[in-house]
């Protein structure tokens, strides 16, 4: 079943999106593992975010928590080897 559309929840749903496409510039310096982990990921929420429409709001907060810890080491991965 599909979750209402609160302002908080619009504001997650926001900023996965955000996030999503921030990680995805940046997963040339991932490594293959990490790649792989990544688009079990994506296939779990959909392209369009439709996978992520039955989940809670504490389930879309844990989910931004992995996208933003994975987006903050390709961020620290890509800044390395720029030096």
């Amino acid at each position: 079943m599909r979750q209402a559309l609160s302002p908080a929840r619009t504001s997650l749903l926001d900023d996965l999106r955000r996030l999503r496409s921030a990680a995805r510039v940046l997963l040339d310096v991932a490594s293959p593992a990490a790649r792989e982990e990544w688009n079990k990921l994506e296939q779990r929420l959909g392209e369009d975010q439709t996978g992520i429409g039955s989940l809670s709001e504490a389930e879309l907060i844990e989910v931004n928590a992995k996208v933003r810890r994975f987006l903050d080491i390709l961020k620290d991965l890509a800044a390395q080897l720029h030096e």
